[in-house]
């Protein structure tokens, strides 16, 4: 008796994992995981009508300067109710007015490069002794030297 009481969980876990088998064999593959099928999502060609912009949609008729108002109560409000200032909705990041639009802001900045990167190069070198020093007598792996720095310059009267 004792022989077949070891064999009756064995062979009752050797059934289970052939009949799990077989559903796994008889299911479809893409029908299998809704979840997965939610994260993957359809793959558009882009050809479908409503994905193709016309002249209408690309016209100034959604351009919000164009926007009419949403009430003849607005024209005895204070700048007829639109908000002409800065609109974190509305207007890019490290805009300097209002309504700028995204090449104005990269235009301006490119301008203005050379003498933001000239202060801040005359400030550093007020502030730090930029000259390479390295320490004499150690060395890295391979005999590179020990930089030692920037150096901090103090102000005038501090040790």
């Amino acid at each position: 008796m004792r022989p077949v009481s070891y064999l009756a969980p064995g062979f009752t876990a050797a059934l289970i994992g052939v009949r799990a088998a077989d559903d796994c064999k008889d299911s479809d593959p893409k029908s299998s995981d809704a979840a997965e099928r939610a994260r993957a999502g359809a793959r558009e060609d882009g050809n479908r009508p409503e994905q193709k912009k016309s002249k209408h949609d690309q016209s100034d008729v959604f351009d919000p300067k164009n926007a009419p108002p949403s009430s003849t109560a607005l024209d005895g409000q204070p700048e007829k109710g639109r908000i002409l200032g800065f609109d974190f909705r509305r207007d890019p990041l490290n805009s300097k007015k209002p309504m700028m639009t995204f090449d104005e802001i990269y235009k301006e900045d490119v301008a203005a490069k050379p003498k933001v990167m000239e202060t801040q190069k005359k400030l550093l070198a007020s502030r730090y002794d930029l000259e390479p020093r390295y320490h004499s007598g150690v060395t890295m792996s391979r005999g590179k030297k020990v930089p030692m720095g920037p150096t901090a310059r103090l102000a005038k009267g501090l040790t």
